[in-house]
């Protein structure tokens, strides 16, 4: 049963990970609280005439507070915490062989460090080595009936340490799809536009698109049909548009029936051919319980980002889809085309 529990703790191992950003100022305040508590121990061992040992605790004090100096002047650690912990895990075995019961109680706050200063692979290398490594020395010091129960006590601390952990990843990954995509669609909303959109600029101001489109006449949409037919509108719109999605464009709704289409690596003409067939795509599918009633959009595009801002490439796609409504909707106008429609159907 406990190898089942463990198995489901630790296959779990998702792209998220909700302790990522806190790691370097938990290893910080970690280091800096161990090496508070290391000195006392280095006096008593040093008063017992345990030299040994009363050097090695000094050196992980100076080690740990050294990293906590790096880490705050906003720098790699100098000691990577791995190597830290293994050496943790090291001084605990040397204090078992040579304190005995004493030393056991390192071996449960140590595998606990673990876990909150290493990513999640390195924690459960370096916790089931000191598992076995602790268990190994306590068999060969003390015997085998309290090595079992070491054994036993440091497996349920590393499985429900990874549970634990597990459930604050999916906390993390919950929160993220919240912050990040929009409830009724499912798409991105306009918080990560934002953030795309700066990204794909900073990324190269040389190519790229940006579609801004609207669905026409929505409110008359929800006036005949409803509100509910309305977000059955949109979901659909959202869908269809996903699926034209290029390997790396990305879909945004900005609110209302605003929707935007970032195309980061379009040359003009690609963009325009695409935005021709999102909008041919749509016309021709029966989202209407009417069948005879199509849903149409017009469509902005600005490509001529090679100077532009966030707010400018937005500004200059949103204005070319205003103009593509002037024109009879149903269309696609380009920005950089001086705002003359070059693809039209029927209004």
């Amino acid at each position: 049963m406990l190898a089942e529990i463990s198995m489901f703790a630790l296959s779990r191992q998702s792209g998220s990970d909700a302790l990522a950003e806190y790691r370097p100022r938990i290893g910080a305040l970690i280091s800096a609280l161990g090496s508070f508590l290391l000195l006392p121990f280095v006096l008593v061992q040093a008063t017992q005439g345990r030299w040994g040992l009363a050097a090695l605790f000094s050196a992980a004090a100076v080690i740990l507070l050294v990293n906590v100096w790096a880490v705050n002047k906003k720098q790699r650690p100098i000691l990577p915490f791995g190597p830290v912990i293994a050496g943790l895990a090291f001084a605990v075995c040397a204090s078992v062989w040579v304190q005995g019961h004493n030393g056991l109680f390192w071996a449960y706050p140590v595998l606990f460090i673990g876990f909150f200063i290493l990513p999640r692979r390195s924690a459960n290398i370096v916790g089931l080595g000191l598992l076995f490594s602790v268990s190994l020395v306590t068999w060969q010091s003390l015997g085998l009936a309290l090595a079992s129960r070491v054994a036993t006590t440091l497996f349920l601390n590393f499985v429900m340490i990874n549970l634990v952990l597990n459930v604050l990843d999916h906390l993390h990954e919950t929160l993220l799809r919240h912050a990040l995509l929009d409830p009724l669609t499912g798409v991105h909303n306009r918080r990560h536009f934002q953030s795309e959109i700066n990204a794909a600029l900073q990324a190269d101001t040389s190519k790229g698109a940006l579609l801004i489109f609207d669905i026409d006449h929505f409110k008359r949409v929800n006036d005949a049909y409803g509100h509910n037919i309305g977000d059955r509108v949109l979901r659909a719109i959202a869908e269809l548009a996903l699926s034209l999605k290029e390997p790396s464009g990305e879909v945004f709704r900005l609110g209302g029936e605003e929707f935007a289409y970032l195309l980061p690596d379009a040359s003009p003409e690609t963009s325009l051919q695409f935005a021709e067939a999102l909008r041919s795509k749509i016309e021709a599918a029966r989202i209407l319980p009417c069948p005879d009633s199509a849903v149409t959009v017009s469509i902005g595009i600005s490509t001529g980002n090679a100077t532009a801002t966030a707010d400018t490439w937005f500004k200059e796609a949103d204005l070319a889809l205003y103009e593509a409504k002037r024109l009879g909707r149903n269309r696609v106008c380009v920005y950089e085309a001086l705002l003359v429609p070059v693809a039209s159907a029927r209004a």
